[in-house]
């Protein structure tokens, strides 16, 4: 059986085109899987708002956050430190985060993303009281 996803764009709620895409994990929304273009630096502010924007949802408020950043495989990608700091993740106090590297073209780091969206998931229920 798989797992239910709840799927949304960023950016005024266009799913294809825009700088990010939202899923979040699971009939209760368990966490939340935000997807970056890499090799678009110039959209990030629009997907730094749209995050942020979703971190203040109230049935969003403890969810752990897996930030994808991906074409890795561009030539005008930034890593994923620069993505990081533009998206302000160090900021994040208030949920386990994460953020993976990936090249969904090329499928590298797609597996590595997924194990670490199982374990974003279980750390988050063990911390549950």
């Amino acid at each position: 059986m798989g797992v239910p996803l709840s799927c949304r764009g960023g950016s005024g709620g266009h799913l294809l085109g825009g700088p990010s895409k939202v899923l979040m994990v699971g009939p209760t929304k368990a966490a939340i899987v935000f997807v970056i273009d890499s090799a678009k630096p110039l959209q990030l502010k629009l997907a730094k708002l749209d995050l942020w924007e979703i971190l203040q949802e109230n049935e969003l408020k403890l969810c752990p956050l897996l930030v994808i950043a991906n074409k890795q495989d561009s030539k005008e990608s930034l890593p994923v430190e620069n993505v990081s700091d533009e998206m302000g993740l160090s900021n994040i106090q208030d949920r386990m985060w994460s953020i993976i590297a990936i090249s969904a073209l090329e499928t590298e780091g797609v597996d590595k993303a997924l194990r670490e969206l199982c374990r974003l998931l279980d750390e988050h229920r063990a911390s549950m009281p």
